[in-house]
């Protein structure tokens, strides 16, 4: 079964840009909530410095969304792939 690309990236993106934004947001409300993957975020993302502020979290989700869009184009386009290696008749 071979994975519909663009629509993997995209569903792979909102999640994780989504998840982004909420731990950034729950982190205004919570200092400390999610430390540790503001923490790693800031230190991949450029630009994205971890304040809990609402200009922030934005920036981190559309990171995150671009990023996993990229990424996860790329492991479907290998899984894809495969796939077609593994179907070929010997």
């Amino acid at each position: 079964m071979r994975l519909d690309i663009p629509a993997f990236a995209i569903a792979c993106g909102l999640v994780w840009g989504a998840t982004g934004f909420c731990v950034a947001v729950a982190n205004f409300g919570s200092p400390g909530y999610g430390g540790e993957l503001i923490w790693v975020l800031a230190s991949v993302y450029p630009g994205y410095t971890g304040t809990p502020n609402l200009a922030q979290a934005a920036i981190g989700a559309l990171y995150a969304l671009f990023s996993a869009v990229v990424l996860s184009a790329v492991f479907g386009g290998v899984y894809n792939l495969l796939v077609a290696l593994r179907s070929r008749p010997s």
